[in-house]
């Protein structure tokens, strides 16, 4: 069952709403070594969490990969929370290259939060190596990280972020490309479209075999936010523009579903037969439903998956693909244009993720599952 449903808090102040930059599209990229694929597996259901394999002083473990916050924690082997009993937890003692100066961290997500201390050692991933990469061994985790089909959390946001009482360090990716272990500065996913399938993580670029055409970029809005922040264009209903004027989005893997505010999120249902509100903001909708919800970027509409996790007691119907909750998170006060897209959105595209030029490219990914 998965429990844990990570969301990224956006501070009000990332950016001018008005300031919103036209996104454009950029040559292709040649590379010069081929990139490292990974497989990455689904938790399973409507909409799941997505995990790959790390390795750590030959130690393997699976970690969710979260493109919406910036560190990577495992399970430390003190900890006696119920949920750290379900997973794998990192012996610290087999390692020789492990150190530790116990400064504490505290990582809080949507569904809960971690609390241990800092760690240094050498993680790999698909046989790429960062050398001395900060992490976290949690001590505590609250009920909502129970997902017993991965052991921690691995951020890959665009950089660093500012959070109080968090690791100050770079993803495991942006390590990678410090160090020079990669040639090209771009991680991209190709998710299971239907339930059970899995798909691929690219370290170092993107597989061109998994997509129709070619990506189209989208550039970050804001300068060194460490947030994979674009513009959202527009929202369709039924090929019906919603005429929405700057929208922003927040590209998060480790989200369920599509956050917006219950302004827009009602905007979204109300063209929808058969939606109706259920569970405080968030919208149910017919699980057989054909209306079409489209998110546009950079002039591209792109489809996605309305329809989510069945609602028991609820004779047919589902939790929407689309909430209404997420213009309230935000720090310092609520922000209504900002909308997190999670995976309702991201498994119905091929993702690339830049985090040196700054821009998140999307195309119509292949159906043939990896």
């Amino acid at each position: 069952m998965k429990l844990f449903h990570i969301i990224f808090v956006v501070t009000a102040s990332i950016v001018s709403i008005s300031a919103v930059p036209t996104s454009k599209k950029f040559d292709p990229i040649t590379f010069i070594n081929a990139p490292i694929n990974v497989p990455i597996f689904s938790t399973g259901g409507s909409n799941p969490d997505y995990f790959a394999e790390i390795e750590v002083s030959k130690q393997k473990f699976n970690v969710c990969l979260d493109t919406g916050s910036v560190n990577l924690w495992l399970p430390h082997p003190s900890c006696r929370d119920t949920t750290c009993t379900k997973t794998k937890s990192f012996d610290f003692t087999k390692s020789t290259t492990f150190s530790t100066n116990n400064e504490p961290f505290l990582e809080v997500y949507g569904g809960g939060n971690v609390s241990g201390i800092v760690a240094t050692d050498n993680i790999s991933m698909g046989g790429l190596t960062s050398q001395g990469q900060i992490f976290g061994l949690a001590l505590h985790q609250t009920n909502g990280l129970d997902d017993s089909k991965y052991d921690g959390i691995m951020g890959m946001s665009a950089g660093r972020i500012n959070i109080t009482k968090s690791i100050d360090a770079v993803p495991l990716f942006n390590s990678l490309v410090q160090q020079g272990v990669v040639e090209e500065p771009m991680f991209s996913f190709y998710f299971g479209r239907k339930d059970g399938t899995h798909g691929q993580l690219t370290l170092g670029g993107y597989d061109s075999s998994l997509f129709e055409g070619s990506l189209q970029f989208n550039t970050l809005i804001g300068n060194n936010t460490g947030v994979w922040l674009i513009a959202l264009e527009d929202v369709s209903v039924n090929g019906t523009p919603l005429n929405f004027k700057n929208k922003i989005a927040i590209l998060d893997t480790g989200a369920p579903y599509i956050y917006a505010s219950n302004v827009d999120a009602k905007a979204v249902h109300s063209s929808i037969d058969g939606a109706v509100k259920h569970q405080g903001a968030h919208p149910l909708v017919p699980c057989n439903t054909t209306a079409v919800v489209s998110l546009q970027f950079a002039g591209i509409n792109y489809n996605i998956t309305l329809a989510g996790e069945p609602v028991k007691g609820s004779d047919g119907l589902c939790l929407s693909g689309v909430s209404g909750s997420g213009g309230q998170l935000s720090k310092h006060g609520s922000n209504p244009n900002v909308w997190i897209v999670g995976v309702p959105f991201l498994k119905n595209v091929y993702a690339a993720f830049d985090i040196v030029n700054s821009r998140v490219g999307f195309a119509l990914p292949k159906t043939q599952a990896v």
